[in-house]
């Protein structure tokens, strides 16, 4: 995010996903590390650093939290995306 001026970004970054009781669902620290890898990069919505975090998840329709902190504690600006593939 620094390259689009934004200060303070996260560098390395957890992202973890709970479901509506509280349950985390999923955990992402380096996004080529996950399972879904192969499914994130077909969609190309890679990220560019591979410290940054994403998951291909398949819910059902239900409240979900997504939390991203930084890596050893580290705080700053993050983003979440949430895209809806058919």
């Amino acid at each position: 995010m620094t390259n689009f001026g934004v200060t303070g970004a996260l560098g390395d970054l957890i992202l973890t996903v709970y479901d509506k009781n509280g349950s985390a669902m999923i955990t992402n620290d380096n996004w080529a590390d996950d399972p879904n890898a192969a499914i994130v990069q077909s969609y190309n919505l890679a990220p560019s650093s591979t410290k940054e975090s994403t998951t291909y998840l398949q819910v059902v329709p239900s409240n979900c939290t997504a939390i991203v902190r930084g890596v050893s504690g580290a705080t700053g600006t993050g983003l979440v995306e949430i895209y809806n593939i058919p």
